[in-house]
């Protein structure tokens, strides 16, 4: 699950072995076995933040290697600098189909495990902020400031959404403290009866960076998904 703002890590975490609550697992497993079958498919990816960026672009896994994307939104003329950032990242994900799916969501899943709230069609999970494998120092030392809660619907057993938040303020380096993180990704079918795939990204960061101020939120969402030969 290939992100665009680089706190979007997911794809990197591993998670320790552990038994899960009955209707996590089953909701986990189902989500790995419709991965583990499902066909390439094409989507469009639209990136808004704050209204700085505001860039669409469409993939196709039948294009050529580097040339699988078309950006839909603005012309290319009208891109802004921050926009063409955003593009030019985007681009080069020639496997963002496979990205996109929930394949290993077990990745999710930084420690024990707590059911924290619970409804007649929701239930809602605790965890520790996953860990990354790729060994990212400046992951590790504000990993712990991080909590992580993965929500399930009870009524078809599937997952809903990942969330990582924060729970106290950290420094990713030594010139930036963030006071708020908070990235909700939501999940559905990309078909019905087809794989998981993360459909929207909702992330909001605030803090300051070289003694100013941020605040930002950004959207990223998958629509118009459609299996290809």
């Amino acid at each position: 699950m290939r992100m665009i703002v680089a706190a979007i890590l997911i794809s990197a975490f591993a998670a320790p072995a552990q038994a899960l609550p009955p209707l996590l697992e089953q909701a986990i497993a189902a989500a790995e076995t419709a991965a583990a079958n499902a066909p390439r498919f094409a989507f469009t990816r639209s990136v808004d933040a704050d209204g700085d960026v505001n860039v669409a672009a469409r993939f196709d896994p039948n294009g050529p290697e580097g040339g699988r994307w078309t950006l839909m939104r603005p012309v290319d003329a009208e891109l802004k600098k921050a926009e063409r950032e955003v593009f030019d990242g985007i681009v080069e994900d020639d496997e963002a189909d496979i990205d996109a799916m929930v394949e290993e969501p077990r990745e999710l899943i930084g420690g024990d495990v707590r059911l924290v709230r619970e409804d007649d069609t929701l239930a809602v999970f605790e965890t520790d902020a996953p860990d990354d494998d790729e060994g990212d120092e400046d992951y590790a030392k504000f990993k712990q400031a991080l909590k992580a809660e993965i929500a399930v619907d009870k009524l078809c057993g599937c997952l809903v959404s990942f969330r990582l938040y924060n729970i106290a303020s950290f420094k990713p380096a030594a010139v930036a403290k963030v006071k708020e993180f908070d990235m909700t990704i939501s999940f559905a079918e990309a078909w019905d009866g087809g794989p998981l795939i993360t459909r929207r990204v909702d992330q909001k960061i605030s803090g300051s960076a070289l003694f100013q101020k941020f605040d930002q939120t950004v959207v990223i969402e998958l629509s118009d998904v459609a299996p290809v030969e």
